[in-house]
């Protein structure tokens, strides 16, 4: 021992080095100091290409190498687990380190001494700018020296929760409980007070807007680059559903599925509007009893069909000669209206009769199928047109007779003598070609047929009164010249 601290006792001084080597005081396990100011110990490769040493002075110690080679380290033999390399860069685990700080796998930054476990990163000015680490046990966070230094951006990592401008995230993506801008996503790059794409909240409104009154709000299915549009909201407030362009505040295309252009869902029935490939449209009330109403509050206008100007509280306008409001059961009964031939109709479609009521009362006039015509309740005799059940009044009537009995006067006419009157009258009981009373009573008067047989009996007593008038002109006569021979008989005497 004493000659190996001899020779390097001797070499060193050889090289104008000193070197003191310090056993303990009791000869134990060797405490060994080399004791330099500046370079101290220092390894050679056997070329000299490579050399490794350290450094010491009153300030500062140093591990390092003297040639422009990476300083490795390592431990049990494995080669290297650290590298330093000539540019300053560090590499843990990886083989040339491409940043100052490379590592190959993973990384962990422990909490220590009530500091929590993260990394702080420094503004341009190398003053401190933002802290990325834990804000606490669940919330991973970054902080930021803004304006006001506080911490930005929280991450609940064991609920996945994000959190904007809060730490207490509540939902996959929470905002501060405050309105305007939340989320910018184009044309809002240049300052707070510019337009753009975004979504916001204002008062107790959840907003999406677009920068100008020119832009629109569109919605569909596919990537943006191979977008399908299916509902637009224009800039003017106009909504189009399969339409890009609506110039209405609503236009919607026709559907082709099982309900159609619209579905509005009641308790038990639908509306439907353009309904499937049919283009048939049914407006229900929504359950049962419930009412379809229009223009429901006077002097709201009025309602047409068939015409965009109606005139009335309900016009209905048709083409050439057609029908226009038609009612129907379920047994076939249809009564409506009908225009045509210059002429408005009122009337049943099907073979069933048509009637008129007042105060919901029973029919007060009836046609039937027929074509006949039934005042009141009473039912019309067979062989008749019309009945009324009950008394008519009119100013004039007007009956079509024929023939008319003017065949009175005509030489072929065979006028009874009286006296066969007076015996048919004796053995009947009434005029000759007069019904008898009984079947005026039981059956009705025929008003024609009645003044026929009265016009027949009044011109026959008008021959009848001629011929008497005739012979009362001869008596006459013979008496005149009678009462002459008898006034001359008596001026002879």
């Amino acid at each position: 021992m004493k000659k190996l601290l001899l020779l390097l006792f001797v070499s060193a001084s050889a090289l104008g080095q000193s070197v003191e080597i310090r056993p303990d005081a009791y000869g134990l396990q060797p405490n060994t100091f080399i004791t330099k100011t500046g370079r101290g110990f220092e390894q050679t490769d056997g070329s000299g290409t490579v050399k490794l040493g350290t450094f010491v002075n009153n300030s500062l110690a140093y591990i390092q190498t003297y040639t422009n080679h990476a300083l490795r380290f390592g431990t049990n033999s494995v080669g290297q687990q650290f590298i330093l390399n000539t540019d300053g860069k560090i590499g843990i685990g990886a083989d040339i380190p491409s940043y100052w700080l490379d590592v190959k796998g993973r990384a962990r930054i422990k909490h220590f001494s009530g500091e929590s476990a993260g990394i702080w990163y420094n503004k341009t000015d190398n003053t401190e700018g933002a802290f990325v680490g834990m804000y606490n046990n669940d919330i991973y966070g970054l902080f930021g020296m803004g304006t006001v230094s506080s911490w930005k951006f929280g991450f609940d990592l064991v609920n996945t929760k994000m959190g904007i401008g809060t730490m207490t995230p509540k939902h996959p993506l929470t905002f501060p409980n405050a309105v305007g801008d939340k989320i910018s996503f184009w044309g809002g790059n240049i300052a707070t007070t510019d337009n753009h794409y975004g979504i916001g909240v204002q008062g107790a409104a959840f907003q999406f807007y677009v920068p100008t009154n020119t832009d629109n709000i569109v919605f569909g299915t596919g990537r943006s680059a191979s977008f399908t549009e299916k509902v637009r909201i224009t800039g003017a407030g106009n909504v189009g559903i399969g339409k890009n362009n609506p110039q209405g505040s609503l236009e919607v295309t026709r559907g082709t599925g099982v309900n159609g252009t619209a579905a509005f869902y009641g308790t038990t029935h639908t509306s439907h509007f353009n309904y499937s490939t049919e283009e048939n449209t049914f407006i229900r009330g929504g359950k049962a009893n419930a009412h379809v109403l229009l223009n429901d509050l006077a002097g709201l206008g009025n309602v047409g069909i068939g015409t965009a100007v109606p005139a009335h509280k309900l016009q209905v306008n048709t083409t050439g000669n057609n029908s226009g409001i038609v009612h129907a059961n379920n047994v076939g009964v249809q009564v409506g209206t009908y225009i045509g031939y210059n002429m408005g109709w009122l009337g049943t479609f099907s073979n069933h009769p048509l009637a008129l009521f007042v105060n919901n009362g029973q029919p007060a006039l009836t046609i039937t199928a027929d074509e006949r015509f039934q005042f009141g309740g009473s039912t019309i005799p067979a062989g008749y047109k019309m009945s009324v059940d009950g008394k008519v009044i009119c100013t004039e009537l007007e009956v079509l007779v024929t023939p008319w009995p003017d065949y009175v006067f005509k030489s072929d006419y065979r006028l009874k003598p009286l006296h066969e009157v007076e015996n048919f009258i004796q053995a009947n009981g009434h005029l000759p070609n007069i019904p008898k009373a009984e079947e005026i009573e039981n059956k009705s008067l025929a008003v024609g047929n009645m003044s026929k047989l009265q016009m027949e009996k009044i011109e026959e007593l008008t021959l009848y009164l001629i011929e008497i008038n005739k012979r009362l002109q001869k008596v006459e006569e013979e008496n005149a010249q009678l009462k002459k021979a008898l006034l001359a008989t008596k001026s002879q005497n």
